[in-house]
């Protein structure tokens, strides 16, 4: 973003504090109402539209450069919708769905309808606590890591739960847990078959606590902790399980 101030241009990064998750009831309540685009009834709707991912692959299929790569112009349309219901001031219903279609100008195969559907509520109780839980079902076609050499389907089912004490300035002090299954498809591709599932279908269980302090009004000072455990579905993929610590 750039900012004309004074006669000198300004240029801001911004980045999203992917490790701050949590926001409090109220803020949340608030950051609803000045979202929303249009009310039918008790439902507050936020419809968006993003066109991304514009642009020219020389690599389609992550081909040595012997192999005669293939190239195409790809680009993504993203409309999303999101619903809200506000009970008083003490439950929120929230839905998000997120269409998305990946268009390939030549290779076809790789054309495809991505989604995301996920539903979650939070309720306020007693006026200081929050408990709160979502469960997200997501599929994409992607290549994820350089462990996958081609682009894959991939499905993810998640659940999560969380229980904070707020106070009135918006202090917050709790402890979330989610659990995820993501899998995938097996590749056929000419001349030999890739076993993705076998490699890397897995379950992830994580436990975070979270400390959220609120210094002024658009700024948090926050620590964050937590663990996860990755469990491989394959017996012949038990080797990789492992475990890791976070701290933000």
């Amino acid at each position: 973003i750039f900012l004309l101030a004074g006669g000198m241009v300004v240029s801001l990064i911004i980045l999203p504090l992917r490790a701050q998750t949590y926001m409090s009831f109220r803020a949340e309540m608030k950051e609803i109402i000045r979202q929303t685009w249009m009310k039918v009834g008790p439902f507050r709707l936020s419809p968006r539209f993003r066109l991304r991912d514009i642009g020219y692959d020389g690599n389609v299929y992550y081909q040595r450069e012997e192999d005669n790569p293939v190239s195409d112009y790809t680009a993504t349309l993203s409309p999303e919708i999101r619903v809200n219901v506000l009970f008083r001031n003490y439950l929120i219903l929230k839905l998000r769905e997120n269409p998305e279609y990946v268009y390939y100008f030549e290779q076809k195969r790789e054309r495809r309808w991505n989604n995301v559907f996920s539903p979650e509520f939070k309720m306020l109780l007693f006026q200081r606590f929050t408990m709160g839980g979502s469960y997200t079902n997501s599929r994409r076609r992607r290549r994820a890591t350089s462990e996958f050499d081609v682009r894959a389907n991939e499905y993810r089912e998640e659940y999560k739960g969380s229980f904070f004490y707020e106070t009135a300035r918006e202090t917050s002090l709790g402890l979330t847990m989610q659990q995820a299954e993501i899998t995938y498809e097996d590749i056929t591709m000419p001349g030999e078959e890739i076993y993705l599932s076998k490699r890397l279908n897995r379950r992830e269980t994580s436990a975070h606590g979270e400390f959220y302090y609120r210094v002024f009004s658009a700024s948090f000072f926050f620590l964050k902790g937590g663990y996860t455990d990755y469990k491989f579905l394959h017996e012949e993929a038990r080797h990789r399980d492992a475990y890791s610590y976070q701290g933000y």
